[in-house]
């Protein structure tokens, strides 16, 4: 096992804490007089999606084979985020419905015909693009990489197609959409001192394939045109 990669986890950590604290930030303050806890904003679904985002990428860093040795994981389960799913578990089992806090994810009719993890897999395409621009990785041809990561991929029981890129306008449009969107900027873990340049990189790879994979599993796989 390489040495460090307790550092993915940590990384990840550290984004939760940044993503929960920005929701105190947006919901809560304190009254002046009286010091009691008042909401400051109401219930907002990118707030949200950012903390759940943030949770799930816990996750997959945890369970990640960068954290396990034989077997067993090196960085601990953070507790903070175990005592979230913990809450939410629980109003689920005592109250029968779904809170608010993962209500707030679902489309509105109407609304972007994509959803959160779908739009998120496609910023996570651009960013992978970005973070090839700014040295992050070592990518002479991110654009190609990303379109053959999205694209259509031919599986054991279905060998009748070949493997298909992301069409070149479909990317087109990602790329004009996302590029200088919220959540484009720059992910804090590329300048983290605590992290060598080799697993920045690897996590942004390991970032960008986990993002295709939900991709192609939403059923989203856009085939190029003639000659694309």
């Amino acid at each position: 096992m390489e040495e460090g990669s307790p550092s993915v986890s940590y990384a990840y950590h550290h984004l939760f804490c940044e993503a929960r604290g920005r929701r105190c930030e947006y919901y809560i303050e304190h009254d002046k007089d009286s010091g009691q806890i008042i909401r400051k904003n109401p219930l907002n679904k990118h707030v949200e999606l950012e903390l759940w985002q943030a949770i799930l990428d816990v996750i997959r860093s945890y369970t990640s084979s960068n954290n396990l040795d034989h077997g067993n994981p090196i960085a601990n389960f953070p507790i903070e985020v175990a005592d979230l799913l913990g809450n939410v578990l629980e109003s689920i089992l005592v109250t029968g419905s779904i809170p608010a806090t993962l209500q707030a994810l679902k489309r509105s009719a109407g609304a972007s015909k994509y959803s959160p993890i779908v739009v998120d897999a496609m910023i996570t395409a651009v960013l992978y693009v970005k973070g090839a621009h700014s040295n992050i990785i070592a990518d002479k041809h991110p654009v190609k990489t990303v379109r053959a990561e999205y694209g259509y991929k031919a599986s054991r029981e279905n060998t009748d197609k070949p493997d298909m890129p992301l069409s070149r306008d479909t990317w087109r449009e990602w790329w004009r959409t996302y590029k200088d969107a919220p959540g484009t900027e720059p992910l804090l873990y590329w300048n983290d001192p605590d992290l060598s340049k080799q697993r920045r990189a690897e996590m942004l790879i390991s970032d960008m394939r986990k993002a295709a994979l939900v991709y192609r599993r939403s059923g989203r796989p856009d085939y190029p045109d003639k000659g694309g």
